[in-house]
């Protein structure tokens, strides 16, 4: 992909900037896309990058090698072990996000009955009804940044399927305490040398104390379900955990559901509201696109509302490269020689940016996906392999609802002509300024 300069091999990988380690994290830090996209433009399509906190990290974007990596054996491809600088904290250590090979299926399939196609379509009607909800409460007529309100779109919605309907004094304290946590570890998750308790105004005091208070708010649902006599015939998550055994007959801890229970929230939020925000970014600079959504939906149809989701999904990926496993053996990908301890990754946003794959590939255009499928192992928006999101259905089902919901009742305009560059929000590539729109009510 690009056009490729002559390099010199070191130490047997892939060619690579020779910045610091810590200057490569600055870069990526700032401007992730375009320092991926200037890597790829000078190095080719597989080039090492060396990354403050985190390591060596390899990128293939070649379709073989990616295909390789895909499909690799999970013993020796262990993307959790990237997950336990930023996410070990929130998640704890029975998240799938920090578990590999057996218990990460195990992990899994506790979760995926949730997260089908037909159980996540059947949660439209309740996203509709929270989207409604919110952006009525949107100022008209004047700037603001979107990222917030689909932060607490997507919070809302992951509460109601996780907990249920009927607890929404509960949810309310919950939302506002994971919000405080998310927030609070913003900075010190990705520095490792932060954590220390220096008291409550401290960074790293105040996220254990964030966390403290939303693992109570859990544990003490967790009690309640536990010993409610109907929680068996219950549909939300944490019902399902409370209730169920292993092979054993034992039932998980409450630590076990806690981390579990954590890992759906934080992994729905995170994602899905960065990724209405890129897709309401992209729609305010194109007018038509959103008078086609509008038009559609009157008709009881949602054909280009998908393409316009995954077309957003393609050009803005939420998170750019994951997952990126680490491994565990010696393995040659591409020829070269790749040690233990090393971690390699398919480039997600340099693949979904690749003309071969996407002709014209900076510019908004849902209408590839109308009537074509995306290329076999060249869409990753929602990772791949055994770690593949769980909750890509629910997620790709939220965005289409929400998109009709809210361009059925404003239209959305940008407050600059020129777009926002991508920064590293936590774990996701977020529009700088939190996706600054004016919405105006839609023509009747």
């Amino acid at each position: 992909m690009g056009s490729t300069r002559p390099v010199t091999r070191q130490g047997g990988l892939p060619p690579g900037p020779a910045l610091p380690p810590v200057a490569q994290l600055l870069r990526y830090a700032a401007r992730p896309e375009g320092w991926l996209r200037r890597c790829g433009a000078r190095y080719g399509d597989t080039f090492t990058l060396r990354v403050a906190t985190l390591g060596t990290v390899v990128f293939f974007t070649d379709e073989e090698t990616t295909r390789a990596i895909i499909s690799g054996d999970p013993k020796i491809y262990h993307a959790s072990e990237i997950n336990m600088v930023e996410l070990m904290p929130i998640v704890g250590p029975h998240s799938s996000f920090t578990l590999d090979e057996g218990a990460h299926a195990r992990s899994r399939q506790l979760l995926s009955p949730f997260f089908g196609r037909d159980r996540s379509r059947d949660s439209g009607d309740m996203v509709e009804e929270v989207a409604l909800r919110e952006v009525g409460s949107w100022p008209r007529g004047r700037p603001f940044a979107l990222r917030p309100h689909m932060q607490d779109l997507t919070l809302q919605v992951m509460l109601r399927v996780t907990f249920g309907d009927d607890v929404a004094p509960r949810l309310a304290e919950l939302a506002r305490a994971i919000t405080r946590m998310v927030e609070s570890g913003t900075l010190v998750l990705p520095l490792p040398a932060l954590r220390r308790d220096l008291g409550p105004w401290s960074p790293w005091g105040r996220f254990v104390r964030a966390r403290a208070r939303v693992d109570a708010l859990v544990y003490s649902m967790i009690d309640e379900r536990r010993a409610a006599r109907h929680s068996a015939g219950r549909a939300d998550v944490l019902s399902r955990l409370a209730t169920v055994t292993d092979g054993n007959g034992d039932r998980l801890s409450r630590k076990e559901i806690r981390d579990h229970v954590v890992t759906v929230l934080i992994a729905g939020l995170e994602t899905t509201s960065t990724a209405l925000s890129w897709t309401f970014h992209e729609l305010a600079r194109d007018p038509a696109a959103q008078r086609r959504v509008r038009a559609e939906r009157a008709g009881g149809e949602d054909a280009y509302a998908k393409a316009v989701v995954k077309e957003s999904l393609r050009l803005h990926p939420p998170v750019l490269v994951g997952p990126v496993p680490m491994v565990t053996d010696d393995v040659t990908l591409k020829g070269f020689r790749i040690p233990a301890g090393t971690f390699v990754t398919p480039g997600t946003t340099l693949i979904h940016h690749d003309p071969e794959n996407y002709p014209d590939p900076d510019r908004f255009l849902p209408d590839r996906f109308l009537n074509a499928s995306p290329p076999a192992h060249r869409y990753l928006p929602y990772g791949w392999g055994p770690h593949r999101c769980v909750g890509a259905n629910l997620a790709s089902i939220e965005m289409e609802r929400v998109l009709g919901a809210v361009l059925e009742r404003v239209t959305v305009a940008p407050t600059t002509p020129k777009p926002e560059p991508g920064v590293i929000r936590y774990v996701t590539c977020a529009p700088k300024n939190g996706a600054r729109v004016v919405a105006e009510p839609a023509p009747r």
